[in-house]
């Protein structure tokens, strides 16, 4: 099974068993770019402090295929922080305890 994490054509792609795990039913998410930790932290829109603590923008959660996989499109946050498109696979942490995802980049170019 995978569980990796992967950005494809601008969208975060979430396998099923992770976004059943931190998503769940949610129809959106907050979503924040931390340049500081050159990561991508993604929190369901029910952890309302979320926002006030990391300035997170709510994006739509799209269910890409009957297995529960989602996607997220986060272009805007490409385009506005500059960071590379490319397809990739992405490195992860779970925050368990506050329910959120930490999305690590690779070590990327400005476009």
């Amino acid at each position: 099974m995978n569980n990796e994490i992967s950005l494809r054509s601008s969208h975060l792609i979430i396998p099923a068993v992770l976004a059943n795990q931190v998503l769940s039913n949610s129809t959106s998410a907050y979503v924040a770019y931390k340049k500081e930790l050159n990561s991508i932290l993604v929190s369901p829109k029910e952890n309302d402090w979320f926002p006030k603590l990391h300035g997170s923008l709510e994006f739509i959660v799209k269910s890409k295929d009957l297995k529960g996989t989602k996607s997220i499109a986060i272009r805007e946050i490409l385009i506005d922080n500059e960071i590379d498109d490319n397809d990739k696979t992405l490195n992860y942490d779970i925050n368990v305890r506050k329910n959120f995802l930490k999305i690590e980049l690779p070590n990327f170019k400005k476009v």
